[in-house]
């Protein structure tokens, strides 16, 4: 922190013509702040916040945050997110910042966004027990929001997942399928095959397993997979994948 204060010193002596002792004192607490940032968000942001403004007509502050930033092991866009995520927590009433310190909440850290944006939509409380009643509210609020994302986020059934595939194509190549795309068709699924480093020798039976285990609907009148034009490919049988892809999967398997 020394090699930070003779940094400091300088940059003040070429953009700040006179310092005064607000300035000296603002920069004894930002080195104390900075010796543990990472406990005390809350309060470095005040600080670099407040020491900011003494560079408010020069072009000081961002050699000053780079210097800053570098005594920490991290960038001047670290430092300038700190005060951003601080001015941001400072918005809300003394009373629920309080509220939060006291429940181990830093509302200065980018992870607290959620419940920080909650609290500044709710009205300003007249006690402490109602900041802690609006802390509780927007906690519960955040991790509704927060359960519901990770329920949408489930992954498909296999199900589901065969028909946004199928449909994909369907797509791109329509119903029925010129057969000169064919190619292009043969060519994906094989890519899947390769990138997956699947054994499959015969994608046009199923194996034993799906065999017992899936039903046997009757086919529907309208089988995208089944197609009559005389322009398009009749079958998947047509597709040269079905004819050459055994031999391929095993050469590239090996």
């Amino acid at each position: 922190m020394s090699n930070l204060k003779a940094e400091l010193d300088e940059i003040e002596k070429q953009h700040i013509k006179s310092t005064n002792a607000d300035l000296t004192e603002t920069r004894i607490k930002l080195a104390a702040a900075l010796r543990d940032y990472t406990k005390s968000r809350l309060e470095l942001g005040e600080i670099l916040s407040e020491y900011k403004k003494h560079f408010k007509r020069t072009r000081g502050w961002l050699p000053a945050a780079e210097a800053i930033g570098a005594a920490i092991r991290r960038d001047k866009r670290t430092v300038f997110r700190i005060i951003k995520d601080y001015e941001f927590a400072n918005k809300l009433p003394a009373l629920v910042l309080e509220a939060l310190v006291a429940r181990g909440i830093n509302p200065a850290e980018a992870k607290n966004s959620r419940t920080v944006q909650k609290l500044l939509q709710m009205p300003t409380p007249a006690s402490p027990e109602e900041a802690q009643t609006a802390v509780t509210a927007a906690l519960n609020a955040v991790g509704r929001i927060a359960t519901r994302k990770t329920a949408k986020a489930e992954p498909d059934s296999l199900e589901d997942f065969t028909k946004r595939i199928v449909q994909l194509f369907v797509n791109r190549y329509g119903v029925p399928m010129l057969k000169e795309r064919a190619d292009e068709v043969s060519h994906t699924l094989k890519m899947v095959v390769s990138a997956l480093g699947a054994q499959i020798y015969d994608l046009s039976k199923p194996s034993r397993q799906e065999s017992d285990s899936m039903p046997k609907p009757d086919p529907p009148k309208s089988d995208p997979a089944i197609i009559t034009s005389k322009k398009g490919v009749s079958s998947l049988g047509d597709l040269p994948l079905f004819a050459s892809l055994s031999a391929d999967i095993k050469d590239t398997a090996a």
